[in-house]
């Protein structure tokens, strides 16, 4: 299994997300959880004009991530039409 490690923007998210709704913060452990198994399982798409880039949905969120041999890289999370803003920086 793969280690996961979170920005800071993703790492808030969550934090206030446990702290709000605790069923979608349920379903986000659980497809983090899967992702540590199988970063490349029958749920994710891969981000168009992007090499590395790779998202999951759930609900009406998706979880943006990179990985590697060893490590998943959670870059952000956010509903749809905010969560791809931070790559327009």
């Amino acid at each position: 299994m793969k280690q996961i490690i979170f920005t800071k923007r993703a790492e808030k998210f969550l934090e206030k997300l446990d702290k709000s709704d605790k069923n979608l913060s349920y379903e986000m452990a659980l497809e983090l959880k899967v992702l540590r198994v199988d970063p490349l399982n029958s749920k994710v798409k891969k981000i168009v004009r992007s090499d590395s880039l790779y998202r999951v949905r759930v609900g009406k969120y998706r979880i943006i991530y990179r990985f590697d041999s060893e490590l998943i890289h959670i870059l952000n999370i956010a509903k749809r039409e905010d969560v791809y803003d931070f790559l327009k920086n």
